[in-house]
């Protein structure tokens, strides 16, 4: 099953988000626990975000998607 699109995006080190409030807020730390100095930025429009080809949008071929990192979707804006 295609994974839901996310909403925002960190803008130094690039993580998603699907959570509204996360929308112009720090984003401290990254799923790594490193420290990060970032904000997240809306991605709200459907030209935001494209399909992952390699996992087809489930986020996961033959383990978790090295291309879109598991999200099943990747930014489609130039940072």
């Amino acid at each position: 099953m295609e994974k839901k699109q996310p909403i925002a995006f960190c803008t130094v080190c690039h993580e998603y988000s699907h959570n509204v409030a996360a929308i112009n807020q720090p984003h401290r730390k990254t799923k790594y626990g490193d420290k990060c100095k970032g904000v997240f930025s809306s991605a709200l429009s459907n030209n935001d975000w494209i399909l992952c080809s390699n996992c087809d949008g489930i986020g996961n071929s033959g383990g978790k998607c090295v291309q879109c990192d598991g999200w099943g979707w990747i930014l489609n804006r130039k940072l």
